[in-house]
């Protein structure tokens, strides 16, 4: 009884902490939006999520993923 109900309490607690997550990724991810198109930027968005700009194109070799 006693595994079975801190077994649960370990699922609550990694739940909680995945909405929490969430949420501020969500507010992350707005705050910088919000800063690119104050600041006029156009920023680019990695599958990891990561923001960039490009302010000078360069003419070198691709830099390889």
């Amino acid at each position: 009884m006693t595994k079975n109900l801190f077994v649960l309490l370990i699922i609550f607690s990694s739940l909680q902490l995945s909405r929490k997550s969430f949420a501020q990724t969500i507010n992350a991810d707005s705050a910088i939006q919000q800063y690119c198109k104050a600041h006029k930027l156009i920023p680019q968005k990695t599958q990891s999520g990561l923001y960039y700009v490009i302010k000078e194109k360069g003419n070198g070799a691709a830099v390889i993923d």
